[in-house]
């Protein structure tokens, strides 16, 4: 069991990096300060992964590798990790609701912080049951909060792609929570009570939310970015022989909408859009939406 968890750990640690250098590619590209805080926030993930990869370690090992060192060095370790963890939590919240901070919020997501920085590290220096339970409790009391602040202001989250992200966290998120509750009680039974010991339900979090960003990565952070006045152009029109209705089409998928929207404001359904697609792929020579944002931005 021991040499799984620190597989996992393993596995965790490299796909941090991953999302470390994604996050700061999608931030240099965009300039977007939320992507900046997930950087911050997977540099923070890395650094607890540290701290519980070498406590398997010394725990999978015959011999004591670090010895008395690592009750210390764990300790500034969670310190360090928890107290950024629950800093870019929050900082996330607000970004992606577009909320102000202000003064007061300031305040209290500095207590909220320290307190679960402190907590995590003195699990760490005095390991008993009730040290692990308030560090846990803290820290999804910071995800709980950072939950309730996105679900009010949801509807101030106009983009779509970032409202489909957010909805995928929240939904992870939400299971995670249920899942610390249960690992808690579970902490109690006595053929269950070694699952305190192993961050289990945080490292399946981890890599559920690992697989969303790599998702939405893949299929946001390289493609081109929507014009919003694009129109279709008349050399465009005569060589490829588009129709004025393919013409409307076109325009509406460089503009970023999906099949759906257009088939709303065309008041037409969505398998005739599906059917206009398709002869605007066979006409330019496309096979799918981003190569033909890429035609109609860049004209031959």
């Amino acid at each position: 069991m021991l040499h799984i968890f620190l597989a996992l750990c393993v596995v965790s640690f490299s796909l941090a990096v991953v999302l470390i250098i994604l996050s700061s590619l999608a931030w240099l590209r965009s300039g977007v300060a939320t992507f900046r805080h997930f950087s911050l926030l997977f540099c923070a993930v890395l650094v607890l992964l540290v701290s519980e990869s070498l406590k398997l370690y010394e725990e999978a090992t015959p011999q004591l590798v670090f010895g008395d060192r690592l009750p210390v060095t764990c300790a500034i370790l969670s310190l360090a990790g928890a107290g950024g963890l629950a800093a870019a939590i929050l900082l996330i919240a607000f970004d992606v609701v577009g909320v102000p901070i202000g003064p007061w919020r300031m305040i209290l997501h500095v207590l909220f912080t320290a307190a679960a920085a402190a907590a995590a590290g003195a699990k760490e220096i005095f390991p008993r049951p009730a040290f692990a339970s308030l560090s846990e409790i803290l820290m999804a009391g910071v995800q709980v909060y950072a939950i309730i602040v996105v679900l009010v202001f949801f509807r101030r989250i106009t983009d779509r792609r970032l409202r489909s992200i957010v909805q995928s966290v929240l939904l992870a998120a939400a299971i995670m929570l249920v899942g610390t509750a249960a690992q808690l009680v579970a902490a109690g039974s006595k053929g269950l009570a070694f699952l305190s010991g192993f961050p289990f339900v945080q490292l399946t979090f981890f890599l559920v939310v690992v697989s969303l960003f790599l998702f939405y990565a893949l299929r946001y952070l390289f493609q081109p970015e929507p014009l919003a006045g694009f129109e279709v152009s008349e050399d465009v029109v005569r060589r490829f022989a588009i129709s004025p209705r393919e013409r409307e089409i076109i325009s509406m998928i460089v503009r970023g909408l999906p099949n759906r929207a257009i088939g709303e404001k065309l008041f037409i359904s969505t398998t005739t859009v599906k059917n206009h697609v398709y002869h605007i792929y066979r006409k330019t020579g496309v096979t799918n939406k981003i190569q033909l944002i890429n035609l109609m931005n860049s004209p031959k």
